[in-house]
């Protein structure tokens, strides 16, 4: 097995060029922080000249003001001690009693926000945020704008109250060139305004410089609560609006429902234990009022203290035969309970209900119809939200289709999910000791041994989790034991699946599994393409040297025509430290760099490595290769960031703006992206940029490598990520792995007018090759656009109309 000492040229040690790198590491880090205390310095003198003069201002109108102001005191004083003020005083109370409550009162938020200027005519979009909030006091705005009238845009600003907030014009957008032919300036017209939100502001004014040096308001977003419930993007407005059924709506369901080809009776188990009645009474009532009438509800009682409970589940039995109640004599928990209520089903299918949740009245109309569209499925999983005490609903689940990563994660399928009651049994249901976890333990057991064609997801919000004081929904960390049992449940899967891992508890209640090295650990080629670009290289090697704890790899500098000097000579010092530099005399392609350079390759495993990537976390390289290892793992991408720490890439999700897009980019690194922190959990996706790759070489040959002739420069990583996950691998993701990119300083923006037509090109050949397959990403889900990398919410939902697709499966059609 080579390592990076059998490869050196010259007798310098590891060691020593360790120890290079991370001198020069410290020398580019002191630089950094001299060149940041030189901006603050020049910053705070530029405000204290600017707060100077404004001092100097409000001086000169401070005199006058104070002389007015001494005036106005004496003539009240003068009309306080006259003999009308006071005899009037009694009339004056009676004003203040009376009419007072009555007058007009002060301008409303409402009519504030009238108040202001009509917006100019323009087109534009904001990528974020996508909701707005004064909970937020920071808040990061970008999008994009364009005047109607073709005219040139030259600045843009927010403007909060007396307070504004400068921000930068003019960034890359390509992805608008083929939406707007007719405007030039479309492919540089993104925007990103950093401002501060306090609880005392009313609206956000964003305006942009027009030609005549003149600010023109292009968009006034109000803060009140009440207005941004009802603004579109809340969750609020998205349920109010495209999921939300009528009577009418639902009675078509009904009969649509009925005439389905296939109607299996559909099992739902509720265990039940000192529920509160009026939850009780909601949850089983979203059973009697499904549009699917074919179920049988299997309520066991564990023995409840409360002697309410049973007389009213015994009235509610009485009154519909498709309720089946039964006693336990002992309290056995909610596994026991829940085999109890199992024993008692007579459904081909059964579905899991807790005791105070709410089902929506469709989830089994969807489930019915998913089994005729998938007869095969013996698992099958919906969206969630939760439901507070007062009915509304919020904090929704959308997600993401089969993904055996993330569910080692964190139970990401959990409600509504649905058993082949013949499966169900074959396991023994829910097992004693993993109470508050046997739903998870279940899944894990089941779904290890079931083919990914038999685990399907419907992207509808089916399941409704009541938040109540006290409940694991709306606190997931104060049940303890939960935790435990989750962590014995997946501890016993990986011995199950023979995979050698572990897991460390981080926050969210969720799960780190960590994957153990192949011993002997594999070799790694490590694949950096370049032209010229000294300085990135070498921040790009040292930061590797220094900050790499694994030992195997070789590194190949594919140097593709460099003339700059400096660079040339940086090169050759670097072949003489045992980095391979390797010519490749022909023009830029990226696609062809890469698998010229995997033929010269060594290692067992690749890693593509773009020259602007920097190592931040030591155990970079350990993560990656510890996944790329899996024999049923493809390609495995890294969590990226741009120099100011946000994140650059946590994942590619294809559809987005036509092809595909990153992730939550430009998120803090802080930021949990959605509730169940997707930017920071293990998962599978789509695909991941070739920025930061690792596969095996076995693989990445199979697959045939990069499209050399189509996909030269851009979405060749995508296409290749297709290609594998086609080939049977899952793709992966892991923030494990943690870098900066410096994102395409060598190669520049997108804004010439040849790089403009083959950006093009390539949209056009992605498209042609994958079709309808990129607007559906397993990782990602139907009901969130793909209008932005934020996970936003979908208007309309890309889910096909439900009576639509009911109607397709009637009797005697499919």
């Amino acid at each position: 097995m080579r390592s990076l000492e059998e490869n050196t040229l010259s007798s310098k040690s590891r060691e020593e060029l360790i120890e290079k790198a991370k001198r020069f590491l410290n020398d580019e880090a002191a630089s950094a922080r001299t060149k940041q205390i030189q901006l603050v310095n020049q910053t705070l003198s530029q405000q204290l000249r600017e707060d100077a003069e404004r001092i100097n201002e409000l001086q000169s109108l401070l005199k006058p003001l104070r002389q007015e102001l001494e005036s106005k005191n004496n003539e009240v004083k003068l009309l306080a001690d006259s003999l009308s003020w006071k005899v009037s005083s009694p009339l004056r109370a009676l004003r203040r009693t009376f009419f007072d409550p009555i007058k007009p009162k002060s301008k409303t938020l409402e009519a504030k926000l009238r108040g202001l200027k009509s917006p100019i005519k323009a087109k534009f979009h904001i990528d974020s945020p996508r909701s707005w909030s004064r909970d937020v006091p920071i808040v990061t705005i970008r999008g994009w704008c364009l005047l109607d009238n073709n005219s040139l845009i030259s600045g843009i600003r927010a403007r909060i109250d007396d307070r504004t907030y400068l921000g930068t014009y003019g960034l890359d957008r390509p992805d608008l060139q083929s939406t707007f032919p007719q405007f030039p300036h479309c492919v540089k017209s993104g925007f990103k305004i950093e401002a501060q939100i306090q609880p005392k502001d009313f609206a956000v004014t964003l305006e942009v410089l027009d030609t005549s040096g003149t600010w023109q308001i292009f968009l006034v977003v109000s803060l009140d609560p009440k207005v941004q419930a009802r603004s579109q993007g809340t969750y609020e407005h998205w349920v109010r609006t495209q999921d939300n059924y009528s009577d009418t709506d639902l009675k078509e369901i009904t009969k649509a429902s009925e005439a389905l080809r296939y109607r299996p009776l559909i099992s739902v188990l509720m265990p039940v234990y000192n529920t509160d009645l009026k939850w009780l009474t909601q949850a089983i009532d979203s059973v009697r009022n499904q549009t699917y009438t074919h179920w049988q509800l299997c309520i066991a009682d564990d023995k409840s203290s409360n002697p309410k409970i049973k007389p009213f589940l015994e009235e509610i039995a009485s009154k519909d035969n498709r309720i089946t109640v039964i006693f336990r004599s002992e309290n056995g928990h909610i596994s026991e309970a829940s085999n109890s209520a199992l024993e008692i089903a007579k459904g081909e299918y059964t579905c899991l209900f807790d005791h105070d949740d709410l089902l929506s009245p469709i989830a089994l109309s969807c489930i019915a119809l998913e089994l005729n569209i998938n007869p095969e499925a013996e698992v099958i999983y919906s969206d969630e939200d939760k439901v507070d005490e007062q009915g509304h609903r919020f904090d929704p689940h959308f997600k993401p289709d089969w993904n055996p990563d993330l569910l080692t994660a964190q139970n990401y399928i959990s409600h509504l999910c649905m058993y082949k009651t013949k499966t169900l049994k074959a396991h023994a249901g829910f097992r004693k000791g993993f109470e508050g976890s046997q739903d998870w333990d279940l899944l894990l057991r089941v779904t290890e041994t079931l083919a990914a064609s038999k685990i399907k997801h419907i992207s509808r919000v089916l399941y409704h989790w009541r938040a109540a004081e006290g409940s694991t929904s709306l606190h997931l960390g104060e049940k303890s034991y939960t935790r435990d049992a989750a962590e014995k449940a997946l501890l016993e899967h990986f011995r199950r699946t023979n995979k050698k891992a572990e897991i460390i508890q981080v926050n969210g209640g969720h799960f780190r599994p960590t994957y153990l090295l192949p011993i002997p650990a594999p070799l790694v080629s490590i694949i950096i393409p370049t032209r010229n670009a000294e300085h990135l290289v070498r921040v790009c090697i040292s930061s590797l040297l220094a900050r790499t704890d694994y030992r195997h790899y070789e590194i190949l500098l594919i140097d593709n025509n460099s003339d700059d000097p400096g660079a040339i000579t940086y090169f050759k010092e670097l072949s003489t430290e045992g980095i391979r530099v390797i010519s490749y005399p022909h023009p830029f392609n990226y696609s062809a760099i890469t698998n010229f350079a995997v033929k010269e390759a060594k290692g067992e495993i690749l890693c593509l490595l773009n020259n602007d990537i920097e190592v931040l976390d030591n155990t970079w390289l350990d993560e990656l290769v510890s996944h790329a290892s899996r024999p049923e793992v493809g390609a495995v991408g890294a969590r990226l960031y741009y120099p100011n720490m946000t994140l650059q890439h946590a994942g590619v999700i294809t559809g987005l703006g036509g092809v595909a897009g990153h992730a939550f980019k430009g998120f803090t690194r802080t930021h949990p992206g959605t509730p169940q922190y997707r930017p920071h959990r293990l998962q599978n996706l789509t695909a991941v940029t070739a920025a930061c790759l690792a596969i095996r070489k076995e693989v990445f040959l199979k697959a045939k490598g990069f499209d050399e002739e189509s996909l030269t420069v851009a979405f060749n990583d995508v296409d290749f990520c297709l290609k594998v996950q086609a080939l049977g691998y899952q793709n992966v993701y892991t923030p494990y792995a943690e870098l900066i990119h410096h994102e395409s300083v060598t190669r520049g923006p997108e804004d010439t007018p040849e790089k403009v037509t083959r950006f093009q090109k390539e949209i056009a050949a992605i498209k042609s090759r994958w079709g309808d397959k990129l607007l559906n990403d397993p990782a990602y889900n139907r009901n969130l656009s793909l209008d932005s990398e934020d996970f936003a919410l979908a208007y309309p939902p890309r889910n096909p109309a439900l009576l639509h697709e009911l109607g397709l499966y009637k009797q005697n059609k499919v």
